[in-house]
């Protein structure tokens, strides 16, 4: 698997792959920071790598997917 982020085309967005393993997550239960829905820390696996998009995908270019693949967008997306 690569590191560095890439492109399924020209125009996609940049992907990374996050690699399969154990990760802790949440936070101390005597943080000050801590929200209170936030559980304390644990431990998470992630069973098989997956790819995310390495940014959010901005209002625009879901726009432009929409156009170039007449995809049915949800009629209370703006």
């Amino acid at each position: 698997y690569t590191r560095q982020p890439f492109r399924d085309c020209r125009n996609c967005p940049f992907i990374v792959i996050v690699p399969a393993g154990t990760v802790d997550v949440g936070s101390k239960a005597d943080d000050p920071a801590r929200d209170k829905s936030e559980r304390i820390i644990h431990f998470e696996t992630i069973a098989r790598p997956f790819a995310v998009g390495q940014l959010e995908i901005l209002r625009d270019e879901y726009a432009a997917f929409v156009n170039e693949t007449q995809h049915s967008a949800p009629a209370a997306c703006d």
